[in-house]
């Protein structure tokens, strides 16, 4: 990580705009724990380039990490705008489930197998998501 943080540091000196480095020292932020200076790198990147899909993911992904499900299905709903993908959906439905909206998350489960359908840890959300709309029924 360190390496990264001094090439994308080294990349912002030459070039302070360059939202793809604002991105990842987010990326780097994150993985060390540090989730408020992640957070304004990632505002960053998206401030430059808001049609940088990693960022808006990267900032999803640091949301629900914290916490904050409702940010982050915002955010991957902005993700998701800019290009679909199987990841990018299975991560909201993640999101939607911590918010017990089983429903919204089945139907982007479903999407998300459409896009790989060899994916077993989509395979079993979905399944999960299946038992919980049933219990919920009953």
């Amino acid at each position: 990580m360190a390496g990264a943080y001094r090439d994308a540091s080294s990349g912002l000196a030459l070039d302070p705009g360059n939202a793809h480095l604002h991105c990842v020292l987010g990326q780097v932020h994150a993985a060390e724990g540090r989730a408020r200076e992640a957070r304004a790198e990632f505002d960053q990147a998206i401030a430059r380039d808001p049609a940088l899909q990693a960022a808006w993911a990267e900032r999803a992904v640091l949301a629900y990490e914290t916490g904050d499900a409702e940010a982050a299905v915002a955010d991957l709903d902005r993700s998701l705008d800019l290009g679909d993908d199987a990841g990018l959906r299975y991560n909201r439905a993640m999101a939607y489930q911590a918010l017990g909206r089983f429903r919204q998350a089945l139907a982007d489960l479903d999407a998300a197998a459409g896009l790989d359908p060899a994916d077993e840890d989509i395979t079993q959300e979905r399944s999960r998501c299946r038992r919980e709309l049933a219990r919920a029924r009953t």
